[in-house]
């Protein structure tokens, strides 16, 4: 069950953020004062090797302040990616980016750095433009991940 967003601000932003990151609303759309950035080879190729040097930075500083409530929220988030992944049709496409960016801010959550968590969020929200079609990798990958987290590698 899905709560409503708790501003007027959220609740404009929420839908549009996902309209733009799934594809909805299409690259040069006009909005009322900024149209969504076409998807960019060049962008990703920026944004990935980024997260792939300041994540882990960030998940070592988290596992290094992590304790039981943490890791029992790494499982439940998880838990919620993999159910979302298993079982809802490809039109809940929100619901996979949901889950899977929760997931992630989940297992940075105990970095003690906030410019590190801030920096992997920005680059997470910027790479969700690129994941649907990989949404179903991601999963697998997280699945080992978790695994580690959770035995405290």
């Amino acid at each position: 069950m899905e709560t409503a967003p708790p501003t007027r601000g959220d609740w404009v932003y929420a839908p549009l953020k996902h309209a733009i990151v799934s594809g909805e609303l299409p690259p040069g759309s006009r909005l009322v004062v900024a149209a969504p950035a076409p998807i960019s080879v060049a962008e990703a190729e920026e944004v990935y090797p980024l997260r792939l040097v300041l994540e882990p930075w960030a998940l070592r500083g988290s596992l290094a302040q992590s304790d039981g409530a943490h890791r029992a929220e790494v499982a439940a988030a998880h838990a919620r990616l993999v159910e979302v992944v298993s079982h809802l049709p490809a039109a809940e496409e929100r619901l996979l980016l949901e889950a899977h960016r929760a997931f992630h801010a989940v297992l940075l959550a105990c970095c003690p750095s906030v410019w590190l968590r801030r920096l992997s969020s920005l680059l997470a929200d910027h790479s969700q433009r690129y994941q649907l079609p990989n949404v179903r990798y991601a999963q697998r990958v997280s699945d080992s991940t978790v695994r580690a987290v959770l035995e405290g590698r």
